[in-house]
């Protein structure tokens, strides 16, 4: 009876051993840091003029999802009216509410709220986080809103003088998106050190969306894509659209591809095109009023996401697809779905 016993505590501790040495080998499991960890964030505009926006949650195996996400972990809280964005940097969510004019800034992880800003927000559209400053694009002043992150406090405001929409920063300068809503086509550029402009970029005509990759920031218009170098900040080339292709938008950038949309249709190429093909990747054959068509568009974590709206009329549907195009499923979310993020 002894020597059973010490025989099967020497194979415990031999299997101990063996997982104690595979856990070293392979690192050290990753523990979700919260409900919201390892997943899709999906932005909810809501309906315009009503506390209507919402955030849902999609589970990076597609297979569970969770809709409006902040009013059930804060207490069935409103979020607000318009949510336009949301931006993610270390541990914090920066949710965009545009005609709340406010930005609730929540817990990334469990989405808890954490403080709400409201000094000197006018119509806000965009954030960006670095260097241990808050920039917020507000359309109602055209300027850039400066905060501190340590504690959420306004710093300062940068004049644009112009549209401001969408803001990228990167090697100390910050691009900014003088175009909306199919009009305009310049970008300012901001130095960041002196919170000065330094230069304005003209881009072919109803610039609609930036992306950076690799030191290059692609600006797409109606006539293709426009590129930048963030080194020098001038225009190092241009991608022209071909064929029946036209006003192509919603430029994203994913392993080496641009993807992008034109009505109900994706497209997808290579960053090193000179020319688009009007050949799509798929068409969605999403139906509707021009202006609900393409509503909401996101390439991440290897998934395309393309929302139909449904005229505003309801909630939204997600179609999501694989990279090569293959429809992969549809789920049901918030109302005016506009953007998808992946939470890591």
């Amino acid at each position: 009876m002894k020597n059973q016993f010490f025989k099967t505590l020497l194979v415990l501790l031999s299997i101990t051993m063996f997982v104690s040495c595979d856990d070293d080998s392979s690192g050290e499991v990753y523990v979700p840091k919260g409900d919201y960890d390892l997943g899709f964030i999906v932005s909810n505009e809501g309906n315009f003029g009503t506390p209507t926006a919402s955030v849902s949650y999609i589970s990076e195996d597609l297979l569970e999802s969770a809709n409006d996400v902040y009013s059930t972990v804060n207490n069935n809280a409103a979020l607000g009216d318009v949510l336009q964005s949301i931006t993610f940097e270390d541990d914090y969510a920066y949710l965009v509410l545009n005609n709340s004019n406010k930005i609730e800034v929540v817990d990334r992880y469990t989405f808890t709220q954490v403080t709400t800003i409201t000094e000197n927000i006018s119509g806000p559209r965009y954030a960006e986080v670095e260097d241990g400053k808050l920039y917020i694009s507000n359309s109602g002043t055209s300027s850039i809103g400066v905060y501190n992150i340590s504690d959420f406090s306004y710093n300062t405001s940068i004049e644009i003088g112009s549209t401001v929409e969408q803001i990228i920063i990167e090697d100390g300068f910050m691009y900014v998106q003088n175009a909306a809503f199919g009009y305009g086509n310049t970008i300012t550029v901001v130095n960041l050190t002196t919170n000065t402009i330094v230069k304005t970029i003209t881009t072919g005509d109803g610039l609609n969306s930036m992306e950076e990759e690799d030191g290059v920031i692609y600006a797409m218009h109606t006539t293709g894509v426009t590129k930048i170098s963030t080194s020098t900040n001038d225009i190092i080339g241009e991608i022209t659209v071909g064929g029946t292709l036209t006003s192509p938008s919603q430029i994203d950038i994913e392993d080496g591809m641009i993807y992008f949309i034109s009505g109900s249709k994706i497209y997808a190429s290579s960053i090193n095109s000179t020319e688009f093909s009007d050949t799509p990747l798929v068409d969605t054959n999403v139906e509707g009023p021009s202006w609900f068509i393409g509503y909401g568009f996101a390439v991440e974590n290897d998934k395309i996401f393309y929302s139909d709206v449904n005229g505003f009329s309801e909630n939204s549907e997600l179609l999501i697809y694989d990279l090569q195009g293959v429809f992969l499923k549809s789920i049901t979310t918030g109302v005016g779905s506009n953007n998808v993020y992946f939470n890591d």
